[in-house]
């Protein structure tokens, strides 16, 4: 009779095979090509470089804009005013607490 598939003994052999090759490259890639660790100097370059800080627009010439026409809207406690000009709201006010 003869057995249908790999035979056992030969796929054992080219797994080990396999097992040993990969064990060989790390340790010649370990010893030979060594990995090389960033300076000092390097981490502070790259902490300087990282995430600028997003520039608000706070106290600029936006702000300072007349929005021109303004609607006022009242709901029970609140109250609350939108420009016409760029759909921006202009006031908030809680009438319950007194916030604006």
């Amino acid at each position: 009779m003869q057995r249908e598939g790999p035979d056992p003994k030969r796929l054992f052999i080219a797994m080990a095979l396999i097992a040993f090759l990969i064990l060989a490259f790390e340790i010649i890639s370990y010893y030979y090509f060594p990995r090389t660790k960033p300076t000092t100097e390097e981490k502070v370059e790259k902490e300087k470089k990282e995430a600028p800080l997003p520039k608000l627009m706070l106290g600029t010439r936006r702000e300072k804009v007349d929005l021109g026409d303004k609607v006022s809207f009242t709901f029970g406690d609140y109250e609350f005013e939108v420009a016409l000009r760029g759909g921006r709201i202009v006031k908030f006010v809680d009438k319950r607490f007194g916030f604006d």
